[in-house]
């Protein structure tokens, strides 16, 4: 049996959509990315359009800093969707 945290399933075409956990580090992803239900994204990296239905993880990993993640046109948050950022203050 596989571990489905280091699982992921791509359904490539114009955008990706997955289910699992997947960790990108710098990647940039041509098309739209759907983050499925009980999927985790984490990491740094770009892409057009995002719809998250599962968790995207914008909070450091193992190294130093914080992931970024662009998104150059629309987030859509479902509704049983989480968004962990990390928010570091002044100083």
């Amino acid at each position: 049996s596989g571990d489905s945290s280091s699982t992921a399933l791509f359904t490539l075409g114009s955008g990706v959509a997955f289910d699992g956990n997947l960790i990108i580090q710098d990647s940039a992803f041509a098309g739209p990315v759907l983050v499925n239900a009980g999927a985790v994204l984490q990491g740094s990296g770009s892409t057009q359009d995002l719809t998250n239905n599962g968790s995207v993880v914008l909070a450091p990993l193992t190294a130093p800093g914080v992931p970024t993640l662009a998104v150059t046109g629309d987030y859509t948050q479902g509704s049983n969707a989480v968004l962990q950022v990390a928010i570091d203050g002044p100083g």
